[in-house]
C-alpha cells in the first residue's frame, strides 16, 4: 500500500466517521426531545421510579457528549496521522 493509497483511506475514513457522528447527532437530537417530553410529563413526580428513569436518562445524555468527544478525537488523530505521511 503506498502513502498515497494510506492518505486516501484515511481521508475515506474520516468522511464515513463524520457521516455516522450526523447520523448519531441526529438520533440523539430527536432522543433528547422525547426526554424532555417525558421529564416535563413528570416533573412534578416524587416517584422512586420517575426519580430513577430520570437519572438514567440523565446518564444516557453524558454517555452521548463522551461519544461526540470520541468520534472528535479519532477524526483528529486520523488527520493529524494522514498530514503527518
Amino acid at each position: 500500500m503506498t502513502v498515497d493509497d494510506i492518505k486516501s483511506d484515511l481521508n475515506r475514513a474520516r468522511t464515513l466517521m463524520m457521516q455516522g457522528k450526523a447520523g448519531f447527532e441526529e438520533a440523539t437530537g430527536t432522543g433528547a426531545q422525547g426526554t424532555a417530553l417525558a421529564l416535563h410529563t413528570v416533573q412534578d413526580s416524587a416517584d422512586d421510579d420517575i426519580e430513577k428513569a430520570a437519572a438514567a436518562l440523565k446518564a444516557a445524555d453524558d454517555e452521548v457528549d463522551r461519544v461526540l468527544s470520541r468520534v472528535n478525537a479519532a477524526v483528529e488523530l486520523a488527520n493529524a496521522y494522514r498530514d503527518a505521511l
